[in-house]
């Protein structure tokens, strides 16, 4: 049994059926940002600079209520393409709503349904290295085990790649990251004694796993454990930045980083990071030697969205924002070192977006605060996120100076 004292708490990927089609909400702009620590969203952005996309009938974003209550997304760098794991309801239908994968090879301007995950995963993360092959991290609903998934024909169908090391009841996958077709990091928790980091790799495609047991840790403060991993960003096989922390009213956020493929692994001991809960998404970047991260976390207890960037690898943290006293922030995208968005769940903000590497930030609302945002950043003229009980599509970076 998973617990949750104080805090964000993982819904179940899928829902029983409660209405034929998710409602659509609209992104509004406010005129501040709650609890902002940084510029406040500037009168220029327009909310018509993210528009809301039209998905093939029967497929939607839901919220918990009325589907699966993330809808990851995945846009490879450089490209048109995206891919985006949405709620599927086939005619008929009478009972769990499973999922389905939307994708546009045209930078969102027309999408695609395959109704190729209705069986599968139930999925809670996604990475796309290509335009063909993309990758999906979540559970097996049969067992309710861990479960890895490939596709190398965008998104059709798809193949097993769990390995063995990850197959039990008491492991959660979180999240991954594919630096290319064959080069997948993976990582999660596992709870058989307690709250522990699980992390494994790929180089070959899934035919091979190292799941590694030389994690840092430490003395638990908490009796429940020590942390888990909900984010890993990768710039090669050898260089990844993982964060999460432990989701208990008492939980801190923390960071590992390998430059060495896991051979070794370094835990932050920044201080910033005890101001926060967990670490829910991370975006890192070459910058010289040392990589150039923005992190999507949480104040302690959930006490809403925050920020906060690192320019050595994850090693030292600053420039922390808040947004609001509820909630948290849930996935960050950033093209290049200078623009990124992140997405908020359980609060209103539901998209936060800068041009100056988190100097300032410009702020979209969301009609409700039962969101769990995700967005993905293929570049400076396209971005996609769901939130808000729809997928939106930006092609000039939110208007905020993204050409």
């Amino acid at each position: 049994m998973r617990l949750n004292l104080a805090g964000r708490l993982r819904t179940p990927a899928r829902a029983l059926v409660v209405t034929a089609a998710a409602a659509v909400c609209a992104l509004a702009i406010p005129a501040t940002a709650a609890t902002a620590a940084a510029a406040t969203a500037p009168s220029t952005l327009a909310s018509s600079d993210w528009h809301q996309a039209a998905l093939p009938a029967n497929y939607y974003v839901g919220n918990g209520d009325n589907g699966p209550p993330v809808s990851p997304v995945s846009c490879v760098h450089g490209t048109l393409f995206c891919l985006a794991v949405v709620s599927y309801l086939p005619p008929g239908l009478n009972g769990l709503i499973p999922q389905g994968v939307v994708v546009t090879d045209d930078a969102g301007a027309h999408w695609r349904g395959f109704a190729s995950l209705n069986s599968g995963p139930s999925v809670n993360a996604v990475s796309c290295p290509s335009r063909s092959v993309c990758w999906v991290a979540g559970v097996n609903t049969s067992t309710g085990a861990p479960e890895i998934a490939e596709s190398t024909n965008s998104g059709k169908t798809w193949s097993d790649k769990t390995p063995a090391t990850i197959s039990s009841r008491n492991q959660q996958l979180n999240a991954l990251d594919c630096v290319s077709d064959a080069v997948c990091w993976v990582v999660g928790d596992d709870q058989t004694s307690g709250v522990a980091p699980l992390a494994a790799e790929t180089t070959d495609g899934g035919t091979t796993w190292k799941t590694f047991a030389n994690l840092p840790t430490f003395a638990p403060y908490d009796p429940n454990g020590t942390y888990q991993l909900n984010a890993i960003s990768c710039l090669s096989a050898l260089d990844c930045i993982a964060g999460g922390g432990l989701n208990y009213a008492d939980g801190l956020a923390q960071v590992i980083s390998t430059t060495d493929g896991g051979q070794t692994w370094n835990l932050s001991t920044d201080p910033a990071l005890t101001s926060l809960q967990q670490i829910s998404s991370l975006s890192c970047l070459p910058t010289g030697g040392q990589a150039t991260c923005m992190a999507a976390a949480d104040n302690l207890s959930a006490a809403g969205p925050v920020v906060i960037r690192s320019t050595d690898g994850g090693a030292t943290w600053g420039g922390l924002n808040s947004f609001d006293t509820t909630g948290w922030m849930n996935s960050v995208s950033c093209p290049d070192v200078k623009h990124c968005w992140a997405a908020g769940a359980g609060t209103t903000v539901g998209l936060v977006g800068t041009s100056d590497g988190g100097g300032s930030w410009s702020v979209l609302d969301a009609d409700t605060s039962n969101i769990e945002g995700l967005v993905s950043c293929a570049s400076l003229t396209l971005c996609v996120a769901t939130s808000d009980n729809a997928l939106w599509v930006t092609r000039d970076f939110g208007g905020i100076g993204g050409s």
